[in-house]
C-alpha cells in the first residue's frame, strides 16, 4: 500500500533582481524568464510540479518588478489565487536585503511541514517526486536536496555530511574536496527545525546582517538540527545566475518537455 502523502506548504523564493542577467530582467524577476518560446517560465516549471500533489498553499514572495509577477500569475494560475491555494506577497526589503530577509517574510508558511524552492531553478520533475516520497515516508525529517555527481568550484553552495549522514556544514567556502556535492535550491523543514532557522535569521537581521543567504543561517544552526542530504545524482537540474546558465536551462527544459512527450522517463 502507498504512504499516504501528508499535505504541506510550499515557499518559492523569487524577490531577487538578478543583475547578472543584465536586460534579460530589466522588466521581470528571474522566475518569470521563459524557458521555452510557448511563455512557459520558472515560476510556472516549479507550480506545475506541485499540481496534483497535497500542497496546501504556495507562497510566492516576489520584490522586483513585482507587477510583472502578479500579472503573470493571474493570468496563470487565477485559479489557484482565487482558491488561496497561491498566495504571491511583496518583500518591500528586496533591494537592500539578501534572500535571509525573504525566507524570514515568508515564515508564516512553515507553521506547516514546508517545502522551500528557489525560483531560478530547472529540475527533472522525477527530483520533486522524490523529494515528496522521502517526505510521506519521513515527515519528521528535514532536508536539503543535494547532487552529488557534479564538479565543485568556489561558486557553487556545497555541503558537507558528518558521521551520523547529517549535514555538518552548508557554504560557498567549503573546500570541493570535504564537500558531499552541491545544494540544488529544495529544502523540505519539519516546523521544528523551521523555528530554529527562523529565530536565528530574526536574530542574525536584527543584529543588521541583511547581506546573508539562507543558507548561511541554516549553516549557522546544524549543531541544534538534524538536516539530511536528499542525493538526487543523474538526474538533471541547473541553477540560473549568467545568461549561460540561462541558455543551459532553456536547453534543458526543451529537453525535459521532449522526454515528457515521449513517454520516455529517466528513473535511477
Amino acid at each position: 500500500m502507498a504512504t499516504p502523502r501528508p499535505a504541506f506548504n510550499a515557499v518559492i523564493l523569487g524577490a531577487g533582481v538578478g543583475s547578472r542577467l543584465g536586460p534579460l530582467t530589466a522588466d521581470r524577476p528571474k522566475a518569470l524568464l521563459p524557458l521555452a518560446d510557448g511563455g512557459d517560465t520558472f515560476l510556472d516549471h516549479s507550480l506545475r510540479c506541485l499540481q496534483g500533489t497535497p500542497v496546501r498553499q504556495v507562497h510566492v514572495v516576489g520584490g522586483h518588478a513585482f507587477a510583472a509577477l502578479e500579472a503573470h500569475v493571474a493570468a496563470r494560475w487565477g485559479d489557484w489565487l482565487r482558491r488561496g491555494v497561491l498566495v504571491l506577497r511583496r518583500f518591500p526589503d528586496f533591494r537592500t536585503v539578501n534572500n535571509i530577509g525573504t525566507l524570514y517574510f515568508a515564515r508564516a508558511a512553515f507553521v506547516e511541514p514546508c517545502l522551500l524552492l528557489n525560483s531560478d531553478i530547472v529540475y527533472h520533475p522525477a527530483i520533486l517526486r522524490r523529494a515528496l516520497e522521502h517526505m510521506a515516508q519521513e515527515a519528521d525529517q528535514s532536508f536539503m536536496v543535494v547532487d552529488g555527481s557534479v564538479d565543485l568550484a568556489e561558486e557553487e553552495m556545497k555541503v558537507a555530511v558528518g558521521a551520523e549522514g547529517f549535514l555538518r556544514a552548508v557554504s560557498k567556502r567549503l573546500a570541493p574536496a570535504e564537500s558531499a556535492g552541491e545544494y540544488i535550491g529544495i529544502l523540505y523543514l519539519t516546523p521544528a527545525d523551521a523555528d530554529v532557522v527562523l529565530s536565528a535569521a530574526g536574530d542574525l537581521l536584527a543584529a543588521g546582517r541583511t547581506d546573508l543567504y539562507y543558507e548561511d543561517v541554516i549553516h549557522s544552526v546544524l549543531d541544534r538540527i538534524r538536516l539530511r542530504p536528499l542525493f538526487i545524482d543523474g538526474l538533471p537540474w541547473t541553477e540560473v545566475d549568467t545568461v549561460e546558465d540561462y541558455q543551459r536551462a532553456r536547453a534543458l527544459y526543451s529537453e525535459l518537455k521532449r522526454d515528457a512527450a515521449g513517454g520516455s522517463h529517466a528513473h535511477h
